[in-house]
Parts: structure tokens; sequence; C-alpha cells
């Protein structure tokens, strides 16, 4: 045909609503909806189509607060797991732009992506389990977080993946910035 004619002008598709509320599927609040599996096989958890929904509520409202909105840019530097899932659809409900690079890249790697796309949030592991070991993540974080400063970084969540390895919000916090920690962030 030509010319095309124009289908649904002008509509809107929420992605995380679709995710969050498949159509035609008989899903239950408390079926399992997330299966996080890591290297630490003691670490194995499950999240509810509930737990599920009520996170992505909860960071949803979070990141209005923070002036999230359609076309803003929120990064991950994080790993493969649920908080991150949580993440990136608390920023399609919203119509912002997500996002990530994994954690196990060096901080040059990272910056050759954020830095041209001018994230406002920056949600950042503080640590990740690779080949058995725990790699803190806060020194790269500090790095990428002072860099990104001078183009337009706002706010950095700093998510706890591993106990134990230092959160480093005193040292992002010191170049001048608002840093939280994501549990506490979501609880604001």
């Amino acid at each position: 045909m030509f010319p095309r004619p124009d289908f649904y002008g002008g509509s809107l598709l929420n992605f995380a609503e679709n995710l969050l509320f498949p159509a035609n599927a008989e899903v239950k609040d408390s079926d399992v909806a997330i299966i996080t599996a890591t290297e630490d096989e003691a670490a194995l958890s499950e999240t509810s189509w509930a737990q599920l929904r009520e996170l992505v509520r909860q960071c949803t409202n979070a990141m209005r607060a923070a002036g999230v909105k359609e076309n803003t840019v929120v990064a991950g530097f994080v790993a493969n797991h649920a908080t991150a899932l949580v993440a990136i659809l608390s920023s399609a409900a919203l119509g912002a732009v997500w996002t990530g690079i994994s954690p196990d890249n060096g901080v040059s790697a990272v910056l050759d992506r954020l830095v041209q796309i001018r994230p406002q949030i920056l949600f950042a592991d503080n640590a990740t389990l690779y080949n058995g070991k725990r790699w803190s993540c806060t020194d790269k974080t500090v790095e990428i977080v002072e860099a990104l400063q001078k183009h337009g970084l706002e706010l950095v969540v700093v998510i706890n993946g591993l106990n134990g390895v230092s959160m480093g919000l005193e040292e992002i916090q010191a170049k001048g910035l608002d840093a939280v920690d994501f549990g506490g962030w979501l609880k604001r």
C-alpha cells in the first residue's frame, strides 16, 4: 500500500504494564515471577508477582519523586538480578530511557557508553560475585560518578548485592552528589 496508512496513530503502549499484568494469562499474585540465581547457590531466591509489582510501584514512585519523567535517561551499572529488573520496569513505566552495562566492564567502557547519553540517575551494584570471588564495584562507581557528574548525573542509587562489601555512599556523597541505598530509597 502506498502511502502507508497510519494504524493506531497516537496510541501509546506501556511496556512495563504489559509485562507486569500479562493479558490472557492466568497469573496469581502468589505465583513466582522471578527466580534469581547467582554463583552463590545458597542465594537462590524467588519473587512473586505481587512482590515484583509492589517493588516496581515503590521504585516508580521514588523515581517520579526524583524528577524522572518521559525521556529522562536512567542508567544501570548492574548485573542481571531482580533489583535491576525492578529499575528497568520502573523506568519503562515512566517512559524513561533505560540503558544498562555490566559491572564487569572497566570504567572507560562504561563511560564511553554513558557520557554520550547523559543519565540523570545511575543505579549501581555495590559488588559482584564472579568466579567464586567477591568484587567490589565501589572504586569504579566513584570514578564513573565523578565523570558523569559533569554530564548531568544527579542521583546514584546503590544496590546492596553483596553484604559485607562497602556501599560507597559516603565516597559518592563526597563528590557532591546525592547517593542513596536502594532499600532505603524505596521507603523515603
